[in-house]
């Protein structure tokens, strides 16, 4: 056998067992199955497939309310916690499952997730679903923190309305249907819509878990909303509104309430009226004809309180309407419970949310876009949450501190600030403006700061100046500050003179006449006068006439006529 063909034998041989060994690590890395890691080291393996272990501590079905067939599951092991994005997903466990997670671990920003895609992703077996613990309020009450690692059954009562399309919602749970009743009361926060109508002050039952909320510093109980299980033989208490409150409406939003007042017609649409204010009332199907025979009569109407995106105001839907123009507005807890959870995913999504805030600060008119603050409550108050902002712009009047605002928004990265910012796309305020803040002599610069740029009351004499302008002295003593009265206001008269009056004006910081501080000055300021007679409110109390009628002694003259012509 000469050489070459030797060689060339020896040749296929080895190309043959090169083959097989391909042949045979190809089959091992499609067999073995990933490596099992801990949580808190999937950031050695990324872009690499892994199983993780661990305990369910929560899930969301369409985070987003996109439609998109997306779960994200929340996974704890004994070293870190990871989000897990669940694409076409099969049946969930319950929460408290030990599950076992097969996944790529992805990084984006410098944030760790893992992504999967169908069935298979997500495993576990009989043996390691949950223990649950059927408990109380009362007794998670004497001791959260010997239940915090354990399943939980509680029941109770739920203190807001919960739409089926919530993707998050934070709520109260109670154990009596009366809020002020109730001798325990625990934070809810229910992640993934539950399908159905949770009304306010329902009766629920949900398996979860009890976990400590550092932002609150609070615990709250996290269940999922298919798993809340709702008492349909208790039937909640149906509140009635008060015109008189309407800053307390925002609390019953989405929940079915009663409301009293004058049925009227206009443009073929319904309205409850009363003192000028609106509400319009959509019939339930079928109620139509009846309810136009109430018109212009005063009448009780209940319904669903949500708000009209065309009309600008709240609405009573007795019907079952998928109209888009009606929506319950997020509150202002709720996104923010959202940004917590996951702030880079409300980026990305470019997702829009209605929602209802309070503004923080006055924002003045005339500016193209403004930065400023949202609040969740009307002023200040212990657990105050607040999220910076920008209001689109110019707008022709001032938005006082304290305001109501129902607003689109989305979420974007602030990078100069280095935090997520709402995005106002369109708004309209809700309800009237807040009263004027009343500030005080005794109250100094410092307070007053505070106030800056909001409308406020301050009472005093107006004087004029050795310069041509006003100041406002201190009634009795020597402290003053700086005045521009409108052109039009009566205090200027010499009937107003030397009289101690409460001026209402915008609060501003401007700098002093040596250019070498800060001092205060309340402008476009004017008086209060109730029945318009000309005769300021403060000085018909020093008369000793009637400030809400402009005859108060009932002779046919005004008061500011007797006045002027004794």
């Amino acid at each position: 056998m000469t050489p070459d063909l030797v060689m060339g034998q020896r040749l296929w041989a080895m190309f043959g067992v090169a083959i097989l060994l391909v042949a045979g690590m190809n089959a091992y890395a499609v067999m073995r199955e990933p490596d099992v890691v801990g949580i808190g080291d999937l950031i050695e393996h990324t872009n690499e497939v892994v199983r993780v272990e661990g305990t369910l501590t929560t899930w969301m079905k369409d985070p987003y309310g996109t439609g998109e067939n997306r779960v994200d599951l929340i996974i704890e092991d004994d070293t870190g916690v990871v989000e897990l994005r669940w694409y076409r997903a099969t049946d969930l466990p319950p929460v408290g499952t030990k599950v076992t997670a097969t996944a790529d671990v992805i990084e984006w920003d410098g944030r760790i997730y893992m992504q999967a895609l169908g069935s298979g992703a997500v495993s576990w077996k009989q043996s390691d679903l949950p223990d649950v613990v059927m408990t109380s309020l009362a007794d998670v009450a004497a001791d959260p923190v010997n239940h915090s690692d354990r399943v939980l059954r509680l029941s109770g009562y739920i203190g807001e309305a919960v739409p089926p399309d919530a993707s998050w919602t934070s709520a109260m749970l109670n154990d009596h249907p009366t809020y002020s009743n109730a001798e325990h009361h625990m934070k809810l926060i229910i992640t993934s819509a539950p399908g159905r109508w949770i009304e306010n002050g329902a009766r629920i039952q949900a398996d979860g878990l009890l976990q400590y909320d550092a932002s609150d510093l609070v615990w709250a109980f996290h269940v999922t909303g298919p798993e809340v299980r709702v008492d349909d033989d208790h039937t909640p208490a149906v509140d009635t509104l008060d015109w008189d409150d309407p800053e307390s409406w925002s609390y019953r939003s989405g929940s079915i309430v009663r409301l009293s007042g004058e049925l009227i017609e206009e443009d073929g649409d319904l309205f409850l009226t009363h003192d000028g204010t609106k509400v319009c009332f959509i019939p339930g199907e079928g109620d139509e004809e009846a309810a136009k025979a109430l018109v212009n009569e005063t009448t009780t109407a209940a319904g669903r309180l949500v708000w009209s995106t065309s009309k600008g105001g709240w609405c009573l839907d007795a019907s079952t309407s998928d109209d888009l123009d009606l929506i319950v507005p997020t509150q202002m807890a709720d996104l923010l419970g959202m940004l917590e959870v996951a702030p880079t995913d409300l980026i990305e999504s470019g997702q829009r949310y209605t929602v209802r805030v309070y503004a923080r600060y006055a924002i003045a008119p005339g500016v193209e876009d403004s930065s400023t603050s949202f609040a969740d409550s009307a002023s200040y108050r212990p657990g105050w949450r607040t999220v910076t902002g920008t209001v689109p712009g110019p707008r022709s009047d001032w938005i006082e501190a304290g305001q109501a605002i129902v607003a689109n928004v989305s979420v974007a990265w602030d990078g100069a600030a280095m935090r997520a910012r709402l995005m106002v796309h369109e708004m309209t305020l809700d309800g009237d403006a807040p009263d004027p803040a009343q500030l005080l002599w005794d109250d100094g610069a410092q307070q007053w700061s505070y106030s800056r740029d909001m409308k406020v009351a301050l009472s005093g004499v107006l004087k004029a100046d050795e310069n041509g302008g006003y100041r406002l002295h201190e009634a009795g003593g020597e402290r003053s500050v700086g005045l521009e009265p409108l052109a039009t206001s009566i205090a200027l008269d010499d009937l107003h003179a030397d009289t101690t009056l409460r001026f209402i004006g915008r609060w501003s910081q401007v700098v002093s006449e040596d250019g070498m501080s800060m001092t205060y000055r309340l402008v476009a300021a004017d008086v209060n006068d109730r029945d318009g007679d000309g005769l300021a409110d403060g000085l018909e109390a020093v008369l000793g006439t009637n400030p809400n009628d402009e005859d108060s002694n009932d002779d046919g003259v005004d008061d500011r006529q007797e006045l002027t012509e004794a």
